[in-house]
C-alpha cells in the first residue's frame, strides 16, 4: 500500500485515450483542481471538452511536450503498443508514462528499454472499478514499476483512487489486476450456476438474490448492482464485450505461467455464450440475469 501523501502536485498531466474510463479519470482530475490535457486517436468533441474541462491537444506531440505525467487509457495491447511507439518519437526526458489499460505484462516490458532510452520512466497502473467509481475517487490501482516512479504517480492517483498498491516490478500491476478480477469472474460464474439451479427449482430471481444478499456470500459488488440484475435499472458500468477482452488477457497471463484456471475458463464460456445470443452490450452483471432466463444449453 502506498502511504497517504500530502504533496502539492506540480505535475502537468496528459491523458491519452478518452473513452469512458479516460473521460472519468480526466473529469475527476480536473474536478480535484488539476490541469489536464487530453488527446484521442479519433479526436475530441467539444462536448467532451466541456464535460471533462480538459485542454484538448491537436496531436500526440502537443500532449507529450506539455505533460510531465502521461496517463494511457486505451482499449487493447495493439493500441498501447502504437501509443508507446509514437511517444518514443517525441522528446520524453524526465517524463513519467503510466499505463492504466488492461493488457499483458509483456506489452510494456517489450517497450521498456525504448522508453528508458528516451529519458522517460514507465509504470503500469491498471484500475479496479468502472467510470462511476472513478468519478467518486474510489478506484483501486495496482502499480508495477520502480518505487520512486510509483511514488511520483501517487499524488496524482489520489484524485481518483482511495487505495493504491505498489505490487513490484513493471508488469506486476497487470498481474495483480488479473488476480483480483479472476475472483470476481469466479463469483459471477458461481452466481450464474446458482440462479440457474434456483430457476429450475421454482424460485424467483428476487427470492434467490434476497437469500444470497442476506448471508455470508453477500458482498458490496452484488449489493450495488442488484437493480441492474433485476432489470430495475439499465446502468452500464462494464459491458460483457469489455469483460470478455479483459478475461482473455487474464487467461493469457495464466497460460504464460503454465497455470490451469478452470473457474476462469467456465466464466469465459458463459460470457461468450451471452454475447453469442446478443447480450454483449449489456452490463457484466446481466450475466446473472441471462443465466436465470436462459434455456439454451451450452
Amino acid at each position: 500500500m502506498i502511504p497517504e501523501q500530502n504533496v502539492k502536485v506540480s505535475e502537468q498531466i496528459g491523458i491519452i485515450g478518452l473513452g469512458k474510463m479516460g473521460q472519468a479519470l480526466a473529469s475527476r482530475l480536473t474536478g480535484q483542481g488539476h490541469e489536464v490535457r487530453g488527446w484521442n486517436r479519433s479526436g475530441i468533441s467539444n462536448v467532451t471538452v466541456e464535460e471533462t474541462q480538459i485542454t484538448a491537444c491537436d496531436s500526440l506531440a502537443d500532449l507529450a511536450s506539455n505533460s510531465t505525467i502521461i496517463i494511457i487509457s486505451v482499449s487493447d495491447a495493439a493500441a498501447v503498443t502504437s501509443v508507446l511507439k509514437a511517444l518514443c518519437k517525441q522528446p520524453l526526458h524526465g517524463k513519467l508514462i503510466a499505463d492504466a489499460s488492461t493488457v499483458e505484462p509483456r506489452v510494456l516490458q517489450d517497450l521498456e528499454h525504448a522508453v528508458l532510452n528516451r529519458g522517460a520512466s514507465l509504470i503500469d497502473v491498471p484500475v479496479a472499478g468502472g467510470p462511476a467509481v472513478a468519478l467518486k475517487g474510489e478506484l483501486g490501482v495496482f502499480a508495477g514499476g520502480a518505487a520512486e516512479d510509483v511514488a511520483r504517480y501517487a499524488p496524482v492517483c489520489e484524485a481518483f483512487s482511495n487505495r493504491m498498491f505498489h505490487v513490484g516490478a513493471l508488469g506486476n500491476g497487470y498481474v495483480m489486476k488479473a488476480i483480483n478480477n479472476m475472483v470476481l469472474a469466479g463469483f459471477l460464474q458461481t452466481m450464474t450456476e446458482a440462479v440457474s439451479m434456483g430457476k429450475h427449482s421454482g424460485f424467483s430471481l428476487e427470492d434467490i438474490l434476497n437469500v444470497i444478499t442476506s448471508g455470508p456470500a453477500a458482498n458490496p459488488f452484488l449489493f450495488s448492482r442488484l437493480p441492474v440484475i433485476l432489470k430495475q435499472a439499465d446502468t452500464l458500468e462494464f459491458s460483457l464485450i469489455q469483460a470478455l477482452d479483459d478475461m482473455q488477457v487474464f487467461q493469457n497471463i495464466a497460460i504464460d505461467k503454465a497455470l490451469k484456471t478452470p473457474a476462469l475458463d467456465a466464466a469465459l464460456r458463459s460470457v461468450k455464450h451471452a454475447i453469442s445470443v446478443g447480450k454483449g452490450d449489456q452490463d457484466i452483471v446481466r450475466l446473472i440475469t441471462h443465466a436465470y432466463e436462459d434455456t439454451t444449453p451450452y
